[in-house]
C-alpha cells in the first residue's frame, strides 16, 4: 500500500511544497520544491531514500545545509562590524597584530583595530604561537 505525505509552508515569502510516497518498506520519493512571491521555482530537490536512513540522513542534511548557509551568508551586521571576516591574513598583519598583542592591545581593541571577530583574533594569535590553544577558563 502506497502512503503519501505532502507539506506546504510559508517561510519569508516565499512557499515550499515537500512530498513524499512510499510502498511498504520500499523506498521513499522525496520532492522539495520552492517559490517565490512571483511563483518561481527557487530551490528544487529530488530523490529516493530508503525508510531505514531517514533518522541518518535527517542529521546529515541538516548539518551540510547549516554550513552552507555559515559559509555563504554572512549577516549584514557581522560583515560591518567585522569587514576583513574570512579574509586572509597579510604577513604585515601578522607582524602588526603580534606587535599589538606583545604591548597589551586587548582582544577586543585587536577586534576593532583588524575588523575581524573574537574568534578570528584567537585563532591567528594561536597559530602564530602567541597563545596557547587550549580552552579558556570560564
Amino acid at each position: 500500500m502506497e502512503a503519501t505525505f505532502s507539506r506546504r509552508l510559508i517561510v519569508g515569502g516565499r512557499s515550499y511544497e515537500i512530498t513524499a510516497a512510499g510502498a511498504d518498506a520500499g523506498p521513499i520519493a522525496l520532492r522539495v520544491v520552492g517559490h517565490d512571491r512571483d511563483g518561481r521555482v527557487v530551490a528544487e530537490v529530488t530523490g529516493e531514500l530508503a525508510p531505514d536512513e531517514l533518522p541518518v540522513l535527517a542529521d546529515v542534511v541538516t548539518s551540510t545545509l547549516a554550513g552552507l548557509v555559515a559559509m555563504t551568508h554572512t549577516p549584514a551586521r557581522r560583515r560591518h562590524a567585522h569587514p576583513n571576516h574570512g579574509a586572509r591574513w597579510a604577513p604585515d598583519d601578522d607582524e602588526r597584530l603580534v606587535t599589538r598583542y606583545r604591548g597589551g592591545a586587548s582582544i577586543p581593541d585587536l577586534m576593532k583595530e583588524f575588523g575581524r571577530n573574537r574568534g578570528g583574533i584567537r585563532s591567528r594569535l594561536v597559530h602564530l604561537g602567541e597563545i596557547s590553544a587550549e580552552p579558556r577558563a570560564a
